[in-house]
């Protein structure tokens, strides 16, 4: 066989090979666990100016709606002054609004969150790697995502991309 058709094959079975590892992997099959009408995935991650960790087993009996971000995403920032007007709306309803920074570092977190005057719980962990599990977890890469998990903490909801939380339908 000729050289280049051997070369061909080889990166063809190691594709295939690799696909394969990433598909049957852990973490896929964690992502499989965020499906609406399923408890959400459990986490606890510390607060931007928090030791205590926030976790979502402790908001049990609550509406929740998490919403995953970062700073460099426009519709993340777009989005974040809606979301914290609907926070203050509900804020005597047994609801929390709850926001997971997937940024590197707490200090681009703390400006954007001082910049745009956000006051509800934005929960960042460890550098940024703990609230990549939990957005992991949930299936997320794509920013703005946001979850609404009912009181009993099962998913009602997924909504990819920004939306306006201004308008009456949320």
């Amino acid at each position: 066989m000729p050289r280049l058709v051997v070369t061909w094959l080889l990166a063809a079975a190691l594709f295939a090979a690799l696909a394969a590892a990433v598909l049957m992997s852990p973490a896929v099959s964690r992502v499989e666990q965020a499906a609406t009408g399923q408890l959400a995935p459990g986490f606890a991650l510390a607060p931007l100016d928090g030791v205590e960790p926030l976790s979502l087993e402790a908001l049990r009996g609550r509406v929740v709606l998490l919403n995953f971000w970062a700073t460099w995403c426009a519709s993340c920032e777009a989005e974040m002054p809606a979301m914290e007007r609907l926070a203050r709306k509900l804020a005597a309803d047994p609801f929390t609004l709850v926001a997971i920074s997937v940024d590197e570092k707490a200090s681009d977190v703390r400006a954007f969150r001082d910049r745009l005057a956000v006051g509800f719980p934005i929960l960042h962990g460890d550098g940024g790697r703990e609230a990549k599990r939990v957005a992991t977890r949930y299936g997320t890469f794509r920013y703005p995502e946001t979850f609404l998990i009912d009181a009993a903490g099962k998913l009602v909801a997924r909504f990819v991309g920004p939306r306006d939380w201004d308008d009456d339908a949320y």
